[in-house]
């Protein structure tokens, strides 16, 4: 049976359309006992693949499609070719990681995270090799020289690979690749380089891959079937058994366990850590502990020592303490444990929208650094008099916080283009010498300067709850007869003004609604043919954007059978679409606002389907977006919608900044721009990076600080910047002299700091 052996997920960025969870399904549907992962140069899903396939019983063949040149040194794009590695056992696992970790480290990287010969076989046991696609070094002038030294290095673990593409070139490289098997006794494999999990995907894909400015030949790159490749024209018919049972061989011989990941602690040099730990904290019970609450502090102490004994924390407890007790000796000073930040502070909401820190609510949802979507489940408020530190990011958009409050950060190595970059460190994008493969930390706010990199994450949005929506539910006044809903119940306005009660959610639906949010509005005016008292919907468009206008008028027709009017404006630069359907007025008002000030992307829209998100960015980027000295760029006087866009992006893979522009005029609003970088600042642990643009430390600060704690993993978006929700509450932490705040005084929660259920410690990113 055909088993698919090529295959790239959505790590491959805005080129891999489908999820691991689909491709899995996907094979999962055809029968397939095994299937692959192979994304261009990064490992990023294969936790995520691994266990995906764990639940479904299929057999996960782990595999990277590697970016290959020949010798790392030399920098020139067009030596840059794909070559695809497949891990057969765990030490193939472990080469494979490391050969992951070469591409990304040193000289290496050079606009894509790049091996080459020498890192090859240096780490080639326990590695199968397929030759790959027309992007492989076989498809050169020197192909065959590189084809016989593949051979040379793994072996019968050698494959040369042929794909069914309906092309002619594709035909070409088959004949070519099958002819240099046969000469040099190499096994053939068919793959199809699927880029999405089923054929109808095809035209989401093509969108998906423009957004990044690509354009290719794809209408076979999905997971195809056994059935289709065996009847496929575009293979040889001599060679078609061949391919499918090296399919089925390669499979049988990938047999990786990934384990479970654990923590990891130094030993501390005493024989009892438990006894050690309880003897530390009488010391101090009675100075700590305030009297008549001996009972109350007595329970949470037994109840944090049985579980941090029941996961190994105690010697790491130990450890830190020993560390801070010599830090003392030393006077070296310390902070003071507990982070918050001042009112105003915008937190990212989870559909987008934003949030000031003292506004947040129990139950609230947020984004954190994983880009999930996590519950608060705490709120702090605390009285300070103490110093603070400011931090820019965005410009005028600074961020005031507790000294230390963590920040995640990404460290590298000193860059050497310092002062032509400006940058202290290296990028993870940079090509100079001086780049390694940095680390993410985290760090206190004292601790962060000018020029630092900090995070913001690839937002993983919710999946849809609804692919339709219901008018009446949304205007309960609305009058209803066969299907279809009104605000006029006379006959004549009936049928002139109705529409259907369920509108359908589609991508023409989004992209009708992107016009609105854009450049639209909805007031009440006077029909053309006199009626009044109703509302009217409004959308301008560029004179020099014809085109729009029409699509604009074609979605109205289509989805609500609506008639509208062109009308252009006195100096003839912009068109207005006019429609005097109330109902429909009605509705885009009360799903995105009314006036540009409260204009917002509705939360049935801020889901998980990239078909969506894509035609709704297309309809608002033709509105009030602009393409300008190589910047795409969206202007809008709604921080809350610029911010909702900036999520999109993000979930789509693409970087973009908020800057806010200074206000001219005392009855203007404040305006935002969101600039999308052409190429994004993305390091490869679904992570983007923006410079700190300036550090103010403010010596005494009087009033009140906040803070919150979410569940899982305790982080969330300030100012478009990744923190950490500092709350944590250990009280045997407290009575060793480990912090200074006091849990059950502050409210504090134990299973921030320990959970037995954590595989890592509290900070750890």
């Amino acid at each position: 049976m055909y088993i698919s052996l090529h295959n790239h997920s959505d790590g491959s960025l805005l080129d891999g359309y489908q999820t691991v969870q689909e491709m899995v399904a996907r094979a999962k549907s055809l029968g397939m006992p095994a299937i692959s992962l192979t994304d261009h140069g990064t490992m990023r899903n294969t936790i995520r693949f691994y266990e995906e396939c764990q639940k479904n019983d299929i057999k996960p063949i782990v595999g990277c499609e590697f970016y290959f040149c020949p010798d790392v040194n030399i920098r020139d794009k067009s030596l840059t070719h794909h070559l695809v590695i497949l891990a057969m056992n765990d030490e193939g696992y472990m080469n494979l990681k490391k050969l992951d970790t070469f591409a990304y480290n040193e000289d290496s990287y050079y606009y894509k995270p790049r091996i080459d010969w020498e890192a090859l076989r240096e780490h080639s046991d326990g590695l199968i090799c397929l030759s790959a696609c027309m992007a492989s070094i076989v498809n050169t002038e020197n192909g065959e020289e590189w084809f016989e030294k593949y051979k040379e290095l793994f072996g019968d673990r050698f494959y040369a690979e042929i794909q069914p593409l309906n092309l002619e070139k594709q035909w070409e490289y088959n004949d070519k690749v099958i002819g240099l098997a046969r000469k040099y006794d190499v096994p053939l494999v068919v793959t199809t380089d699927a880029h999405y999990s089923i054929p109808e995907d095809k035209v989401y894909h093509s969108h998906w891959i423009r957004i990044n400015g690509n354009q290719y030949h794809d209408d076979e790159n999905y997971i195809w079937s056994d059935d289709e490749i065996r009847s496929t024209k575009w293979i040889p018919q001599d060679v078609i058994d061949e391919c499918i049972e090296n399919t089925e061989h390669i499979a049988s011989l990938c047999n990786v366990t990934i384990p479970d990941s654990g923590s990891h602690y130094p030993k501390y040099p005493c024989s009892n850590p438990k006894e050690k730990v309880r003897e530390i904290c009488r010391r101090h019970w009675k100075e700590l502990v305030p009297k008549g609450k001996y009972k109350e502090y007595a329970e949470r102490f037994e109840m944090e020592m049985k579980d941090l004994e029941a996961t190994n924390y105690l010697e790491y407890l130990l450890i830190i303490w020993s560390v801070l007790s010599w830090c003392k000796e030393q006077r070296i000073p310390l902070g003071e444990g507990r982070g918050c930040s001042i009112s105003g502070t915008k937190v990212l909401m989870w559909n987008g929208t934003v949030k000031n820190i003292e506004d947040i609510v129990v139950g609230d949802k947020v984004i954190s650094h994983t880009g999930q979507i996590r519950e608060v489940t705490n709120t702090f408020k605390y009285e300070v008099n103490e110093p603070m530190i400011q931090v820019t990011v965005e410009k005028r958009n600074p961020m005031t916080f507790t000294c230390d409050h963590k920040i995640l950060v990404f460290r590298g190595s000193r860059c050497h283009k310092k002062e032509s970059t400006g940058y202290k460190y290296c990028r993870p994008t940079c090509s100079q010498s001086c780049r390694k493969y940095g680390s993410y930390e985290w760090i206190p706010m004292d601790e962060v300067e000018k020029d630092d990199l900090v995070c913001f994450p690839q937002v993983r949005l919710p999946k849809p709850q609804q692919t339709r929506i219901d008018v009446k539910e949304l205007f309960q006044d609305v009058i209803e007869k066969d299907g279809y809903v009104n605000v006029f119940s006379n006959d004549a306005q009936w049928e002139k003004g109705k529409i259907p009660r369920y509108i359908d959610i589609t991508p023409d639906l989004c992209r009708l609604i992107g016009y609105f949010i854009g450049n639209g509005w909805a007031t009440k005016g006077t029909h053309k043919d006199g009626v009044s008292g109703g509302y009217k919907l409004g959308i301008a468009f560029p004179t020099i954007h014809m085109e729009y206008v029409e699509d604009c008028r074609r979605l109205l027709k289509q989805i609500f059978d609506a008639d509208t009017s062109v009308k252009p404006n006195k100096r003839n630069t912009c068109v207005q679409i006019h429609c005097y359907r109330s109902i429909i007025a009605m509705l885009f008002a009360k799903l995105c606002g009314v006036h540009a000030i409260n204009k917002h992307i509705p939360d049935i829209l801020m889901v998980d389907n990239p078909s969506w998100t894509v035609h709704l960015l297309e309809g608002l980027m033709r509105t009030d977006g602009s393409v300008a000295g190589g910047r795409t760029t969206y202007d809008s006087i709604s921080y809350n919608l610029v911010c909702q866009i900036k999520t999109l992006w993000s979930y789509l893979g693409r970087d973009a900044v908020i800057r806010i522009r200074n206000v001219t005029h005392k009855n203007w609003h404040t305006s935002y721009k969101l600039v999308l970088h052409s190429t994004s600042r993305w390091h490869g642990d679904n992570m983007f990076h923006t410079e700190v643009k300036d550090v103010k430390h403010i010596d005494n600060f009087k009033g009140y600080v906040y803070d919150f704690t979410t569940d899982v993993d305790h982080s969330y978006i300030a100012n478009n910047t990744v923190v950490h929700n500092s709350s944590a509450g250990c009280l045997v932490g407290y009575l060793m002299g480990i912090h200074k705040i006091d849990p059950i005084k502050y409210h504090t929660e134990f299973f921030r700091f320990c959970n037995r259920e954590r595989r890592s410690p509290a900070d750890k990113y």
